[in-house]
């Protein structure tokens, strides 16, 4: 499906929000995000949302972030711009317990008709560009702990949707493991296979709320120049009702992924350096490792978050899984 142009994205915000200026398209997966450049100075985000998705899902969504504003207005997450030239209450879309439905409607020269929305805009350098500390680690744990707390009482039925990135549903991926080749599948089917069996029992007693689902490194961002300092939290696209304790699990997961990823690049830098300094003693001077990446056996690593109980409360354990390396707990 072809992306809307810029120039048509930006005359359906002047119909829909009346605001004019200039819309440049961002990274997305699914839907199309663009940012907006307001001729009065102001950023946001307009959201073209995917044809296929579902309108209860981006209301829940919507509704999450208007719901944070109103309890919990310190939280670093986007705010919802309502809009000004849609009607009060879009066809097709519910109002929702504001009285107002937080997205709009509006028909492309394509010929669909997708839902839009506007999020405002958070200025900050992604997690996984900025230097890692002990005390960012301390103020993530601490943004994560107080958005769940915000969340607690937030009480909208969640869609029915059962994403396979859902920790609660990570049985559902042994037919997709039983595709795999060499020695990481029998690795996976384990895993998976013992989660199935005993972990999931113990997960579905374990206390259930709304919960971000997503808090991994592309969507933190720090406060420019002071890495400590988190400067929003953004995305809520995975939102969704699970056990609490897997937003700490995803959280924990992508902390090992990231600590990972970095032994392996001094890992391979060091191997670079060792081969230039060989090359110029013998009058070679092509690095081979330049572009060979981590070893074989590293490469076959997959990473795998489940979250699992233990005397004295909830935890999260994060499993880095591969050839030549032994799981990593984090609490």
């Amino acid at each position: 499906m072809q992306p809307i142009e810029p120039d048509e994205a930006a005359r359906g915000v002047a119909e829909l929000y009346g605001m004019r200026g200039r819309l440049d398209r961002l990274a997305s997966e699914r839907d199309q995000t663009l940012l907006f450049a307001h001729d009065a100075g102001t950023r946001c985000i307009l959201k073209i949302y995917h044809p296929g998705e579902s309108e209860a899902v981006i209301a829940f969504q919507l509704d999450a972030l208007r719901y944070l504003e109103a309890h919990a207005p310190d939280l670093p997450v986007p705010r919802v711009i309502l809009p000004s030239g849609a009607p009060r209450h879009p066809v097709g879309a519910s109002p929702d317990r504001w009285g107002t439905s937080s997205y709009a409607l509006h028909r492309f020269s394509d010929g669909t008709t997708r839902i839009v929305s506007m999020l405002s805009f958070l200025d900050g350098e992604r997690l996984d560009q900025s230097p890692s500390t002990p005390l960012q680690a301390q103020r993530l744990g601490a943004v994560l702990a107080n958005l769940g707390w915000a969340l607690r009482e937030f009480e909208a039925p969640a869609p029915t949707q059962d994403p396979l990135w859902n920790l609660s549903n990570a049985a559902a991926a042994l037919p997709l493991a039983r595709e795999m080749t060499g020695p990481s599948r029998n690795v996976v089917e384990s895993v998976l296979r013992r989660f199935e069996r005993e972990i999931l029992p113990r997960l579905e007693r374990l206390p259930s709320q709304v919960i971000h689902h997503d808090f991994n490194p592309h969507n933190v961002l720090t406060v420019r120049g002071d890495p400590d300092r988190i400067a929003a939290v953004i995305d809520f696209g995975d939102l969704t009702r699970a056990p609490r304790v897997n937003d700490l699990a995803v959280a924990l997961a992508w902390r090992v992924v990231a600590r990972l990823r970095k032994s392996l690049a001094l890992e391979h830098r060091r191997a670079c350096a060792a081969c230039r300094l060989g090359a110029n003693a013998t009058g070679n001077d092509r690095c081979h490792l330049r572009m060979a990446g981590p070893p074989p056996s590293r490469q076959r690593g997959i990473s795998l978050a489940i979250p699992c109980t233990r005397p004295g409360g909830s935890r999260a354990m994060a499993w880095m899984f591969g050839h030549d390396l032994e799981p990593a707990h984090g609490s």
